[in-house]
């Protein structure tokens, strides 16, 4: 019974979880909802494939490990006389009835708990508005991906069938998996390529912006290589080492045990590790952007509310904007105007430049610069550059007919600040030149447009929502019928990035709702792979479990006493049970501070605060798999020393 219900239990569960995330990705009024900043949702998407990815792992060897604890009796059932037709008609019955159960009661129990989980991502995000529902397609892709995964694990073994042989079958249960290589220089081989792949990965990801995503692809390659030749040599390196050592002989019956463990459960340490590595990196990472949400959006955006405004977008009237923004309840502070001029490079395909006077941002911001003339300052609004943003700068030489006369405009240096709020519309080619040159660009330059930079402080930039809210709407009317490198013409949330407004308000509530849903997914799918490495390495403890009673029996009898037995199974228990997640949190936290240190991550502080992040979930795992073990281990040595006096 315990076998049957196992799989059914690991079943089920999953397809809960699976059943609970699926009616907030599919609940509309969520979707939908203007309280939920655009692009929020987008945080469903990577939780979503690792949900998926690892629920197929996760069934995967639940199904696997059901089929191997029958094997034995299979082979009894071919003795007594059954066929192997026989056997797949009672493998496809008893995999049918449960699979169809564990669907039922997955969907049932995910019906029942899904409210309590919209519940806690609503108050997380502060949303109160939207009220719970579920979607007819939860029901229908729950039940068509798991009915996909089943019938796949099905039809899998009722092929594998086909090679029972009754001898193999009844020797199921005492055959070990054995490492076809047993070498310690190979697992020394595989630590050297683990450690290089890490090293390489923080060493040069932030030094090669462009090949960022082929560095992290071939490191986390390497790595994961480096990690499984590893964990597979561990036991023989443990007893290679160990030998040289004169408490080897003491030691003996731990080290030859632990060897066993290894190659038996290789593949389950290396999964649980990878489980932890992304656990551990994601939810940390997430934890960062909650907390400091608000130091992001202040950081990231120096006035409350900034926009542009030329002579073809957001247009709008002086008497419209001070109708819109101007209010009793929440007055503005400071209002300051930048104007600056787009003009186009003479040569053919060449983008908009942005020119700003140097005088004018030394008066209306805390620049201090002066530009010489026949020079320009390129301006590239990041406060903490990288070295790989800063060797790929490109410094043009600007073009200008001025008055039917040519002239040059070389760069000067290159300036990385944020005078003010980063506005998509200019942020790219922006330029200050001396007030002198600015001035008769101005006056005599052909093809020009002039335009400002609106910056607005208010008493409290946190009740700037509705504000913001209202502007959009005017800009957006105003802009309606401009595009922007091929966005379709009424496509305001692809014109929005380009024309619209950029403040505090909207980042803040951007990044508080974006890592609001992915901390509480990101926990919530942790939650789902330490409920999974836990149940996987029951299963895998309690399918040795009856040779374990016969080892340690034979070991009773010749003197071996209580107290040594349990001693001897908690050793074993806490190296089984803590290396994959040391061995996770140690390559999570080296990933966390690679992204961590890159793009000025150093400078701004936020290397420390991740780290920070990074040592609270890894504690907290630590902590939940220290009362995994202490439990498990009490019941597994109790029933092995209930079984000595049987």
């Amino acid at each position: 019974m315990r076998k049957y219900l196992s799989y059914f239990i690991c079943s089920s569960f999953s397809i809960m979880i699976f059943f609970m995330y699926s009616t907030l990705v599919f609940n509309e009024k969520l979707n939908k909802s203007p309280s939920v900043e655009k692009g929020v949702m987008d945080a469903f998407i990577l939780p979503g494939v690792a949900l998926v990815f690892f629920s197929i792992v996760f069934l995967t060897y639940s199904h696997g490990a059901f089929i191997k604890y029958r094997k034995k009796e299979f082979g009894l059932f071919m003795t007594l006389g059954l066929s192997n037709r026989d056997i797949r008609k009672i493998i496809l019955a008893e995999n049918g009835i449960i699979a169809l159960a564990s669907i039922a009661t997955g969907i049932a129990s995910g019906a029942i708990f899904s409210r309590v989980f919209f519940l806690l991502l609503t108050t997380i995000i502060d949303i109160k508005d939207i009220p719970f529902s579920i979607n007819y397609k939860s029901f229908f892709v729950t039940l068509g991906v798991f009915g996909l995964i089943f019938a796949f694990l099905i039809l899998v073994t009722e092929i594998i069938t086909g090679g029972f042989e009754i001898v193999r079958l009844l020797k199921e249960d005492r055959t070990p998996s054995k490492n076809k290589v047993s070498n310690g220089g190979l697992a020394l081989i595989g630590l050297l390529i683990l450690v290089g792949a890490l090293a390489i990965l923080l060493i040069t990801f932030d030094k090669y912006n462009d090949y960022r995503g082929k560095i992290l692809l071939i490191c986390t390659i390497g790595c994961l290589i480096g990690l499984y030749i590893t964990i597979s040599q561990l036991g023989s390196t443990l007893i290679r080492f160990s030998k040289k050592r004169k408490k080897y002989h003491k030691n003996m019956l731990l080290l030859t045990n632990l060897e066993y463990k290894f190659s038996q459960t290789k593949k389950i340490v290396f999964t649980v590790a990878i489980m932890v590595i992304v656990t551990i990196f994601y939810t940390s990472t997430c934890l960062y952007w909650f907390l400091f949400a608000e130091k992001d959006a202040v950081d990231n955006n120096k006035y409350d509310i900034a926009f542009v405004q030329t002579q073809e977008i957001n247009n709008i009237s002086t008497e419209r904007i001070n109708s819109l923004i101007y209010s009793k309840e929440n007055p503005v502070t400071e209002h300051k105007t930048i104007e600056f001029i787009e003009v186009l490079d003479l040569r053919e395909g060449r983008a908009s430049k942005f020119i700003f006077s140097d005088d004018e941002l030394n008066e209306l911001t805390d620049l201090k610069i002066h530009v010489n003339r026949g020079k320009y300052i390129k301006l590239i609004f990041n406060n903490y550059p990288s070295e790989g943003d800063k060797s790929n700068v490109f410094k043009p030489v600007i073009i200008l007919n001025e008055s039917g006369k040519i002239m040059n405009y070389s760069c000067e240096k290159v300036l990385w600040k944020m005078p003010f709020n980063h506005l998509n519309y200019i942020w790219d080619n922006t330029m200050i030149l001396n007030s002198d040159d600015y001035n008769r660009i101005k006056n005599d330059v052909k093809n020009t447009k002039l335009g400002n930079v609106q910056l607005f402080n208010f008493k409290d930039w946190k009740k700037t929502k509705s504000i913001v809210t209202r502007l959009r709407e005017d800009l957006k009317k105003e802009s309606k019928n401009i595009m922007h490198n091929g966005t379709a013409e009424g496509d305001y949330y692809a014109q929005a990035a380009y024309y619209n407004c950029a403040s505090k308000v909207e980042r803040y509530y951007f990044n508080k709702q974006g890592a609001g849903i992915s901390f509480f997914l990101s926990t919530f799918i942790g939650v789902f792979f330490f409920i999974a490495t836990i149940v996987v390495l029951f299963l895998r403890l309690y399918s040795e479990i009856d040779n374990e009673k016969i080892k340690y029996k034979k070991l009773f009898k010749i003197g071996i006493m209580d107290k040594e037995i349990r001693k001897s199974i908690a050793r074993e228990l806490r190296v089984l049970f803590f290396t994959p997640p040391v061995i996770g949190i140690i390559i999570g936290t080296v990933y966390l501070t690679t992204f961590a240190t890159c793009d000025g991550g150093l400078k701004s502080g936020a290397f420390r605060e991740m780290l920070k992040c990074d040592f609270v979930m890894s504690s907290a795992y630590l902590v939940f798999q220290g009362i995994y073990y202490f439990i498990a281990k009490k019941k597994y040595c109790d029933e092995i020393i209930e079984s000595l006096n049987s």
